[in-house]
């Protein structure tokens, strides 16, 4: 659909369970920095709450240092405007385009712009973190750092020390604010080196479809509800958690109870407890720094802008599914007990075994579930 993996900055679901394959220019400053494995925790990203509860992270942890920003995809994400200008649809109208994005086309390669003008979104994204941590330092611009690590631009303005070769899609950041006084620790600032590491990709297809879409009608039958919101989240989890294992063995949610006066439910308290045990399951810790935070206001406090809950960011084919006419969620046909059930007795069971299975070298999603149904409804159902 949108990758290749041949791409830099993907990372691919069944590598993963052996090794960490990053990018050439993250593993650039892996290096440079003297960053180890164990140091890295994982960033799960896309839109405004998930760069808050990245933002919250750093500033509440003194054991998280370097975060590995991943954003995930199943499959079903598209654009919902008309427009033609990716700046107007996607939230960026105000924002002036500067000389390098302007000139993006001048220093990248054909290949590599297609590439970066279809997911700007989520570059542009990865620079507002950038951008609320630069405002407390004297540290070179995105702009600057990226003409910085880009070959052609390192001629012209005649930057030492860069290689031709640098991978010049992705770029980093390093935040780095001076030790402040014990009296201003104590209100959560920042008294350590933090590395924002490039932005990476992954995508599964055939594993959302196992879990999510060919069966179900099963679901149903089994559960007297279906949606694949809450399977959905669950493989988004999944799909990070063998490289996490890898690393850091921690992955920064940002998912929340409430939102202002409404919930999702993906994001109920069986929700956050399933997904735990998932990623406990394989040695893997959960982190949901904004979890109890209910009002937008105090999300777009943390981010540092007026930035409004799933602006700037690609929409899902199947966002509110389970919602009124009127946005409030439709508890006539979404029963608690019926989604707890689910969450459960299929996402948790069948999302331990898929990754237990991939351990084995055995990537069969679709055999792997149907082998859930046979036990779980005691019927045969061979020609999946």
């Amino acid at each position: 659909m949108y990758f290749t993996r041949k791409m830099d900055n993907f990372i691919d679901f069944k590598t993963s369970f052996d090794k960490p394959i990053l990018s050439t220019r993250t593993n650039q400053i892996i290096e440079e920095f003297g960053i180890k494995p164990e140091e890295i925790a994982i960033g799960e990203f896309a839109g405004r709450d998930s760069s808050a509860a990245i933002i919250k992270a750093f500033e509440d942890n003194d054991d998280i240092n370097v975060i590995l920003p991943i954003c995930a995809f199943t499959g079903l994400e598209y654009d919902n405007s008309n427009g033609s200008d990716i700046h107007g649809r996607l939230g960026y109208e105000n924002q002036q385009v500067d000389e390098f994005y302007a000139n993006m086309v001048d220093v990248l390669s054909l290949k590599e712009y297609a590439h970066y003008e279809k997911f700007e979104v989520y570059y542009r994204n990865w620079e507002r973190i950038y951008n609320r941590f630069s405002e407390h330092n004297d540290t070179f611009s995105l702009t600057e750092m990226v003409k910085m690590f880009v070959g052609k631009y390192a001629k012209d303005k005649d930057v030492k020390n860069t290689k031709d070769d640098v991978d010049t899609s992705f770029v980093s950041s390093r935040f780095y604010i001076p030790k402040q006084e014990e009296d201003n620790l104590k209100n959560g600032a920042i008294s350590k080196d933090k590395i924002f590491l490039p932005l990476h990709f992954m995508y599964e297809p055939s594993l959302w479809h196992a879990i999510n879409g060919r069966f179900s009608s099963l679901i149903g039958d089994k559960f007297y509800y279906y949606s694949p919101c809450m399977g959905c989240h669950a493989y988004l989890r999944a799909l990070r958690i063998p490289l996490a294992n890898q690393l850091g063995k921690k992955i920064i949610s940002g998912d929340r109870v409430k939102h202002d006066s409404n919930y999702k439910i993906d994001q109920i308290e069986v929700a956050f407890q399933v997904y735990s045990n998932i990623a406990n399951e394989f040695d893997v810790e959960m982190l949901y720094p904004i979890k109890d935070i209910e009002n937008g206001s105090k999300i777009k406090d943390i981010v540092n802008e007026d930035w409004e809950q799933d602006a700037s960011q690609l929409t899902c084919m199947f966002s509110k599914n389970y919602r009124n006419i009127d946005g409030t969620v439709n508890e006539r046909k979404c029963h608690l007990e019926d989604i707890e059930n689910i969450y459960k007795e299929y996402v948790e069971v069948v999302c331990k075994d898929l990754l237990h299975n991939g351990y084995r070298g055995n990537f069969d999603y679709t055999g792997i579930v149907a082998n859930y149904f046979e036990k779980a409804c005691k019927k045969n159902y061979p020609n999946y």
